[in-house]
């Protein structure tokens, strides 16, 4: 076991689980009619090469490790982040209250003003949680901006499929302005606070 180089707390619970384990594979021996010292030797014969077991076990661990730090880090203050933009548009739209429409030329964009005026808390709140959490600049940055990703799907597929009125190209750019770079830059504004000093760095979320 000190070959795996865990911490203390690990440690405990790599041996509570091999000890379970083990005590499994005796009471089957037992069961099967084996005598104690008979079942004893059955169970550690289960286990032939020690230091794979122990490597399997520190690789576990790791893993694990790292998937609870992806999920703390980024993916729950994504989440949360994108929860309360959606919240917010609901109550919104619940309230009857009408977007602002501005006309470009021959389009004609529907803005939820206050979600934009809302935009930097909603930033600040993703980014505040993986910051806490030990996030690194990027991931900080990410969980921020998570909610545009919710959006920017919404106008490829639509980009993909057809949805936008001749010419294609125009009506795709007014989207991209007014559904992700102005809520973008708003977001951005309420995540640079937590840029300066974020820690850790997150693994790949691929």
């Amino acid at each position: 076991m000190g070959r795996l180089g865990v911490t203390p707390a690990h440690h405990e619970e790599i041996v509570a689980e091999l000890a379970s384990h083990l005590e499994d594979l005796y009471e089957e021996q037992r069961a099967e009619g084996c005598g104690q010292s008979e079942a004893i030797e059955q169970v550690l014969g289960e286990v032939t090469e020690w230091r794979q077991l122990a490597r399997n076990i520190r690789r576990a661990k790791c893993e694990e490790d790292e998937m609870n730090n992806r999920t703390k880090r980024f993916w729950l203050p994504a989440l949360v982040s994108l929860t309360t933009a959606n919240a917010f548009l609901m109550i919104l739209q619940r309230t009857a209250l009408s977007p602002h429409l501005f006309k470009v030329s021959s389009a004609v964009v529907a803005l939820y003003v206050p979600l934009l005026v809302a935009s930097p808390l909603i930033g600040a709140t993703g980014a505040y949680l993986s910051h806490r959490a030990g996030g690194s600049r990027v991931a900080s940055l990410a969980a921020g901006l998570f909610p545009l990703t919710a959006m920017l799907a919404l106008i490829c597929f639509l980009a993909v499929t057809g949805g936008f009125a001749t010419p294609q190209l125009f009506y795709f750019a007014i989207a991209i302005i007014f559904g992700v770079v102005l809520p973008g830059a708003a977001l951005l504004l309420g995540v640079l606070p937590f840029l300066k000093a974020s820690k850790s760095i997150i693994p790949s979320t691929n």
